[in-house]
């Protein structure tokens, strides 16, 4: 499902710039064939990272036989009754239809390419807005969109990509992060869907304003209203 979440991403980050740079496309953006195309990509955006999978990291008997003493020992069940993505290490690469470092490289580029052209669109727009002679409140609506789009794509970086990064990466380097796979990297990454609503709300200005206003209005003491509000610079 992330990877269908980097393709819209994706297409939020085009069509916010072509809003602020290129706003004579807008009209187009909304027309059937430009729909179709944009549902079009996002679905072969995902579909090519579950290709990936199913080719390189999906697990065989033979893979699942290496790592099952392993999974009796420490979750008491069999690796064959539990559905997985296994990648498989070996190097140096003697089949390359099956290798998992051939998959992880690939998952790894589809992301980080996702990743280049945000930062890239996100760049022009940021830039656009500082060039642009717009009204301070059109250009305040621009920024506040903009954080909310940057903060919908830091949240499933940070809680998915970058701890899926380090589970595909540090078995490289010869380390036993058993404990801290199971115990803070996995559980991290299933955090994501209650962080990311948070993050977004609090992104928008006027949304973080009517929430804090509610607990200053709950405050006991002057004091704490007073760090609230100059905390979050909401007026009195």
């Amino acid at each position: 499902m992330c990877a269908y979440t980097y393709g819209i991403l994706i297409v939020h980050f085009i069509y916010r710039y072509f809003a602020i740079c290129k706003p004579y496309f807008i009209t187009k953006f909304f027309k059937p064939r430009v729909l179709t195309i944009i549902v079009i990509f996002t679905f072969s955006y995902g579909t090519m990272w579950m290709a990936i999978i199913y080719q390189w990291l999906w697990p065989n008997d033979s893979s699942r036989y290496l790592v099952d003493q392993g999974f009796r020992e420490t979750y008491g069940e069999s690796s064959y009754n539990i559905p997985m993505i296994l990648a498989n290490y070996e190097w140096p690469i003697e089949n390359w239809k099956t290798n998992g470092l051939v998959g992880m490289g690939l998952i790894t580029i589809n992301s980080v390419v996702a990743l280049v052209i945000d930062s890239v669109l996100a760049w022009k727009i940021h830039s656009a807005l500082r060039s642009y002679n717009l009204s301070s409140m059109i250009r305040k609506f621009h920024h506040n969109l903009l954080i909310t789009l940057i903060a919908q794509t830091v949240v499933p970086i940070a809680a998915t990509f970058i701890p899926s990064l380090i589970a595909w990466y540090y078995p490289f380097f010869g380390l036993k992060w058993g404990y801290f796979n199971n115990s803070f990297l996995i559980p991290f990454i299933s955090f994501y869907p209650a962080i990311d609503p948070i993050v977004i709300t609090f992104a928008l200005t006027d949304y973080r304003t009517v929430i804090i206003s509610y607990f200053i209005d709950r405050c006991e003491t002057e004091e704490m209203k007073t760090i609230l509000r100059s905390t979050f610079h909401i007026d009195a």
